[in-house]
């Protein structure tokens, strides 16, 4: 099953607090892949909002399971 709890980190392109995760970065200090709970998390395709770099790739995989989400447009007002 999919943690939704920490859906929202993962999104975000963030590890979901208080748990264990290995981290990937690339040159620009962009998180590209986290793995946590049993799950692979993959990022590409960045945007920048506020200046802030956020994914707009993002693939989930455990051992059932993928899950695409492509990220159009990032509204911050609502997401922070």
């Amino acid at each position: 099953s999919l943690p939704i709890s920490n859906l929202r980190y993962w999104v975000l392109g963030l590890p979901a607090p208080q748990l264990a995760y290995k981290p990937k970065f690339d040159i620009y200090n962009h998180l590209v892949s986290l793995q946590q709970q049993g799950w692979k998390i993959n990022y590409s395709d960045f945007v920048a909002v506020n200046n802030i770099d956020l994914p707009t790739t993002i693939l989930l995989n455990n051992a059932n399971l993928q899950i695409k989400i492509v990220v159009k447009q990032w509204d911050l007002k609502s997401t922070l």
